[in-house]
Parts: C-alpha cells; structure tokens; sequence
C-alpha cells in the first residue's frame, strides 16, 4: 500500500490503514513527542500522547492537504503540537493557589525549579517584582494563554503584554544589555 492508498484508507476508516501509519510512522511520532517532553514525563505519558496523535490522525485526516505539504510534515506538526498541548495541560497541574491575609491570591509553583535551566530562569526574573514573576512563571514556565493569565489575574489582556513587555526589558538591563 503506498501513502495515497493509505491516505485514503484512513478517510474510508480503514483500520488497516492505520496500522500501517504506526507501522511506518510510529517511531517518528514517538521521537517528535518525546523531544517535546522532557525528562519529567515517563513513557506511559509519551504513550498517551501518542496515542491522542493516533486519535486526531484517525478523525481528522480530511483536514490534510496533499496539495499543501507532505504527509510526513503535517504528521510532525500534529505529533509536536499534540505533545506541547499535553505537556501545557499537564504543567498546570504543578500549580496551586494560596490566599494570603489580605484575602489576594498568590500564585505558587512547586516542582519547575527542578532542572538548570528553570533554576536560571528564576535567577533572571528576582529583579522583578512579586506580580511580574507571577506573569513570567505563567507565561514562560507554565506556558499558559494571555487570556489565561488575565483572567486569573483579573487583570486585561493589555496589562499582561505590558507587562510581559516592560519584565523583558527590565530583564536586559538587568543581565547588561541595551
């Protein structure tokens, strides 16, 4: 069976089909979703990526353009975007809420300063402040939406740019740049 016969095997949902992509492909999605997620996440997480892969393949194989790009390309994009979605939602899991006396949230991350990089990341932004940092672990650890931060913030959209914006720069002049 060649791809086009495939292809369309897996619009008609044809099993066979399918298991001729894992056959073929299964071990390049398996490299792509496990260079998306790191050492925090076993293989029984990388499976049930693959397998959410395995399941957007199987339902949306019409929104695959032969036209467009190449089998092998849109099934990277999908294996990659699967892999930060799981890893996105599973992050969030890290974090829990804390209200201190005044009766404001605070925002706490347990477990990110595990690895080097996420160690540098909290040296870079100590020369924020407290609601700054907040914005940074969100966006840049926790990889949460603007929207998402906003809203738990009850803060706008614009403000978190903002704030995003001005925590770089304060950032750069920090670490002796511009």
């Amino acid at each position: 069976m060649n791809e086009a016969q495939m292809l369309q095997g897996l619009r008609e949902k044809n099993m066979d089909a399918l298991h001729l992509v894992i056959s073929t492909y299964g071990g390049l999605i398996y490299k792509v979703i496990n260079s998306v997620l790191d050492s925090a996440y076993d293989k029984s997480n990388i499976d049930e990526c693959m397998n959410d892969v395995l399941m957007t393949l199987w339902y949306n194989i019409d929104t695959f353009d032969e036209e467009r790009g190449k089998f092998t390309s849109w099934l990277i994009s999908v294996s990659k975007f699967k892999a930060i979605d799981y890893k996105r939602k599973n992050n969030k899991a890290y974090q829990y809420e804390e209200v201190n006396k005044e009766g404001v949230i605070e925002q706490h991350v347990t477990s990110f300063a595990d690895t080097p990089d996420d160690e540098s990341f909290y040296t870079l932004i100590e020369c924020l402040n407290e609601q700054d940092r907040i914005v940074f672990i969100r966006r840049y650890l926790q990889e949460d939406t603007i929207e998402e931060i906003a809203a738990d913030l009850q803060l706008s959209v614009d403000t978190i740019y903002s704030r995003l914006s001005r925590g770089r720069k304060r950032i750069k002049q920090a670490i002796g740049g511009e």
